[in-house]
């Protein structure tokens, strides 16, 4: 969805590393030595070594997922700044699970995920719904 119908504009190979350009600030980056990744798009890191928190469809949430579990950290999107409005919800067949801590430090959001579970990061004032 983030790189769809994006063109690709340059490929370079370098050893076991690969980088794969779509226009100037979106890209694809694999060193297979060490199964490492990074998916920048638009100049936003979206996803990396198994990781990953990107928008929804509807830009009206973040969904956020790693592989392994463990503490994701991500860059927040703009505009991001006040930690009280963030809400992390792991989501379930059933739908909304339990909610997860989430903090903002050093301009990224950070919380504790377990594996294979997604999650839903919103910004909203406290007790509203997001837009």
């Amino acid at each position: 969805m983030l790189l769809r119908r994006s063109e690709m504009t340059s490929y370079q190979a370098a050893g076991t590393r690969r980088r794969v350009e779509y226009g100037a600030d979106s890209r694809v980056e694999v060193d297979a030595s060490g199964r490492h990744y990074r998916v920048v798009v638009e100049g936003r890191l979206v996803s990396r070594d198994f990781t990953s928190f990107a928008p929804n469809w509807r830009g009206d949430a973040w969904l956020a997922y790693a592989r392994d579990g463990g503490t994701l950290s991500y860059p927040a999107p703009d505009g991001w700044t006040e930690p009280t409005k963030l809400k992390a919800v792991a989501l379930t067949q059933e739908g909304e699970g339990a909610a997860v801590p989430v903090r903002l430090e050093g301009g990224q959001v950070r919380f504790d995920a377990a594996p294979a579970t997604p999650y839903r990061v919103t910004y909203a004032a406290p007790n509203t719904a997001p837009r």
